[in-house]
């Protein structure tokens, strides 16, 4: 048995990725410094240049001075001719972002999410409305754009683009990529938001050198996006890594998946204000959360800026819910010997430096000591932004990358 080696056209399609890479990561640089980083030789280097000179993908920036002989041309992405598009879809919003390829923000936009209108046709519509007003903010022309990435809640399937089970929203099977293609004409991926996150800090965020890093989103539902030897790890199904359904306590509250138990059941947004909820009718201790009245309408951004105040309950609440997180994350430090852990989402943006101190002190007694020695917890660099960035490095992540080689075995 034995594979047939790829055909020129795809020799020249890996070269010309790997010519673009290096331009990327090491520009302004000459073509004898891309040979010589990228191991091809002058004349490939030479030939694939021209070629991106002309797509207009590459440009000239300057000259080299040489101690003698001509000067070389230093090269450089031509960052303001191309664009890329991501967008976050959370349970409350749509965030769509508009950069270049040196990931340099062009516009931004925010749109609220009535959450009595989740159905696939409605929030489809609102992603390709988003999409097409932040494109004319940014003046950039749809012919310019390199692709859209999309990070979505729940199990998705990133080969084909499509929302396998949103478990908040009671989505199955939605072919988000199809419907958002037709309507744009632009090629999409799409995949879950924590691995778009995970991918998102590795580029540009917290985790910049790591290749075996952990995103964890902490908002109205928990997920995680793991990397292995710097490759995200999905699993056989693409299912790995949903830490917000790992069960810690078997007889535990119903959670949104249909279990019981869940990590999320405990720590999610919904969680929180539930907590609080319950531990204000239990006591009479003063808090400013019983200005809201009924309890039931409770919010877990009510209890993090009762906090932020210094109220006594949301600050027990809140170390509480990082005593869950701490345990859940120690298992996470157990099962995959990490080197970064990120904490992301809504309510670990607003709450997380509330709650970090409980967390650590759960993950540090709770942690085996080789792993944990390794491993450094922090909050997201990137904010609320870590998604909707993580979406758009994939965009740029599959860019650079080589073309699959698809060869037929034969015996």
């Amino acid at each position: 048995m034995h594979f047939p080696p790829p055909n020129t056209q795809t020799l020249r399609e890996i070269n010309r990725s790997a010519v673009l890479a290096t331009i990327h990561s090491h520009g302004p640089i000459t073509r004898g410094d891309i040979a010589e980083v990228s191991g091809l030789s002058v004349p490939t280097v030479a030939n694939l240049v021209r070629g991106l000179l002309e797509e207009e993908l590459v440009v000239e920036r300057g000259w080299q001075e040489s101690g003698g002989g001509r000067p070389s041309a230093l090269l450089g992405m031509n960052h303001e001719n191309l664009f890329l598009i991501g967008v976050e879809l959370g349970e409350t919003g749509i965030t769509t972002l508009v950069t270049d390829t040196a990931l340099v923000e062009k516009a931004l936009r925010r749109t609220a999410i009535d959450e009595s209108e989740n159905r696939p046709d409605a929030i489809i519509s609102a992603i390709v409305t988003s999409i097409q007003s932040a494109l004319s903010e940014a003046n950039a022309p749809a012919g310019k754009v390199l692709g859209i990435g999309i990070g979505i809640p729940g199990l998705v399937d990133s080969e084909r683009g499509i929302s396998i089970f949103a478990p908040n929203w009671g989505w199955h099977d939605v072919d988000v990529k199809a419907r958002v293609e037709a309507a744009l004409g632009i090629t999409t991926n799409v995949d879950n938001g924590a691995k778009v996150m995970v991918l998102g800090e590795r580029w540009c965020g917290a985790a910049q050198g790591s290749n075996n890093v952990i995103a964890l989103v902490v908002g109205t539902g928990l997920g995680a996006g793991v990397t292995i030897d710097g490759r995200i790890f999905r699993g056989s199904t693409e299912s790995a890594a949903e830490w917000g359904h790992m069960a810690v306590n078997i007889d535990g509250p119903r959670c949104s998946c249909g279990s019981r138990g869940c990590l999320e059941a405990y720590s999610g947004a919904a969680a929180i204000a539930r907590r609080a909820g319950e531990a204000l009718a239990t006591s009479p201790e003063h808090s400013e959360l019983r200005e809201v009245g009924d309890l039931r309408q409770l919010t877990a951004s009510d209890v993090i800026g009762a906090a932020r105040s210094g109220d006594r309950v949301a600050l027990r609440v809140l170390e509480e819910t990082g005593t869950y997180l701490g345990a859940g994350i120690a298992n996470l430090v157990n099962l995959f010997n990490p080197e970064v852990v990120i904490i992301g989402g809504w309510v670990g943006t607003e709450g997380g430096e509330i709650f970090l101190p409980a967390l650590k002190a759960a993950v540090q007694e709770r942690a085996l000591e080789s792993p944990l020695r390794s491993a450094t917890i922090v909050i997201s660099e990137l904010g609320d932004r870590a998604i909707v960035i993580g979406a758009a490095t994939v965009v740029l992540d599959k860019f650079l990358q080589p073309p699959k080689i698809r060869s037929v075995v034969s015996s």
